[in-house]
């Protein structure tokens, strides 16, 4: 049952963690008028690396 709540939890982080980011992304496209959906684009990318990052030290944390 731990083991679940653990898996749980990183598919709810790395979610929380690129909604952030991709929000973050649209509050700047929104504030620099910008046409295009580069900030959202760039952010949500990189909150998918940070997450994912995140992700595999965690999961590499908890075999040893």
């Amino acid at each position: 049952m731990k083991d679940y709540a653990f898996y749980s939890g990183l598919g709810i982080q790395l979610m929380v963690t690129i909604l952030l980011f991709a929000g973050i992304g649209h509050y700047l496209d929104e504030q620099y008028l910008s046409m295009k959906p580069l900030f959202t684009i760039i952010f949500t990318l990189l909150g998918i690396a940070i997450g994912l990052i995140t992700i595999i030290r965690q999961i590499l944390r908890k075999q040893r």
